[in-house]
């Protein structure tokens, strides 16, 4: 499932999100940077952890977080060069 928020993601639809995946299922959400802390903190009250998250190139706007339903840690963090 792939989602393209404009803020953080509403925690209403994250757990719509995590209620629609089947077994091992990942949710692709592509938010701005600057709502990423508020978006990691809906993800995880809706049970589904974020395991990698894609920064790009210093002046780009949004970021991608990859989340799954499972237990927290394991994040990896990437960063996107488009160079």
């Amino acid at each position: 499932m792939i989602l393209h928020v404009d803020g953080p993601i509403d925690p209403a639809l994250a757990r719509s999100a995590r209620s629609a995946l089947g077994w091992r299922g990942r949710v692709f959400v592509v938010a701005p940077i600057a709502s990423l802390p508020r978006t990691l903190l809906s993800l995880s009250a809706s049970g589904l952890q974020a395991k990698r998250l894609v920064m790009p190139d210093p002046g780009q706007a949004d970021a991608l977080v990859v989340a799954v339903q499972g237990r927290p840690g394991g994040l990896v963090v990437d960063r996107l060069s488009l160079c």
